[in-house]
């Protein structure tokens, strides 16, 4: 059964009785159970002191945006929204936040219960006891879906990745489904760059400069103006180009080398980043192609 929010007060200290006390609980309580019951963003508190964020607690908002009933929700992590779509680039955030017990925001691809996708604004924040323990966890749930896409020339939709404003993984598979099926002539170049050791930038620094550095990365990325490019991972890109003659492609891997090489600005601090690089070219007249993969420290 569904717990009431009141639950989750605290004991109010009160210079009378201790009935005065818990009728000032009461009051407080149905406030605020009117006041979630009545807001248009979900609202989920799961239980942080189980090891699983098991939820305890959602709202109404919570019910018409996913299509689940609290009644389901509750005794669940909210992970089963995700369906098994569960190495999308902002759930890496999600897990490093919640392992430093620390508030965070992303935009994650969720499903209701009738199958339908919706982006999720989610934000987290962190409840502590009086003596410094971890009890929930409080989640708020936007359906952002409108915001995070976009209309593309083709009249279709293009998906962004929030963060960074790059084209998502869904939509780079998307434009190269229609690039193989125009008949094209041309070298495909597909570059994965992977940034090295972001974990630990992340978990030293701290995941706000993590992001920080994402951002940075993309954006020298996007200046180069390449066919499509996109973030696939929490610190993984992708750049598509077609080209011809063949011979272009080491001009490209230049490129892209010169615009990642220089230096980067974590808090006002000069840092040097290394990337791990695979590349592939496919002649899409024959369908043939050949891989090569190098590591570019810069």
């Amino acid at each position: 059964m569904t717990k009431s929010i009141g639950c989750f007060l605290p004991e109010f200290p009160t210079d009378g009785t201790r009935k005065q006390s818990k009728g000032l609980k009461a009051e407080l309580a149905d406030a605020l159970s009117v006041t979630t019951n009545e807001m248009d963003q979900g609202v989920v508190i799961a239980d942080a002191r189980g090891g699983d964020l098991r939820v305890v607690y959602a709202n109404r908002a919570f019910e018409v945006i996913t299509g689940y009933a609290s009644s389901y929700a509750v005794g669940r992590n909210c992970r089963y929204l995700q369906r098994d779509e569960r190495d999308q680039p902002e759930i890496d955030k999600i897990r490093l936040a919640i392992a430093a017990r620390a508030p965070v925001s992303a935009t994650i691809r969720n499903y209701r219960k009738d199958g339908t996708p919706f982006w999720n604004g989610l934000r987290l924040f962190p409840v502590f006891s009086e003596a410094g323990e971890l009890t929930y966890y409080v989640g708020l749930v936007r359906d952002v879906s409108v915001a995070a896409s976009l209309s593309d020339t083709n009249g279709g939709e293009r998906h962004i990745d929030p963060l960074t404003g790059l084209r998502d993984r869904y939509d780079l598979v998307r434009h190269l489904d229609k690039l193989t099926a125009s008949g094209r002539t041309c070298y495909l170049l597909m570059v994965k760059l992977d940034v090295g050791r972001f974990r630990h930038i992340n978990s030293r620094f701290g995941v706000a400069l993590g992001d920080a550095l994402l951002q940075q990365i993309a954006r020298r990325l996007a200046s180069l103006q390449a066919d499509v490019t996109a973030r696939v991972g929490a610190d993984e890109f992708v750049i598509a180009q077609c080209l011809d003659p063949r011979e272009a492609v080491e001009g490209w891997l230049n490129k892209i080398r010169g615009s990642l090489g220089q230096k980067y600005f974590l808090a006002g601090i000069e840092t040097q980043v290394e990337f791990s690089v695979g590349f592939l070219v496919v002649n899409l007249t024959t369908g043939k192609g050949s891989m090569e993969a190098g590591l570019f420290s810069l």
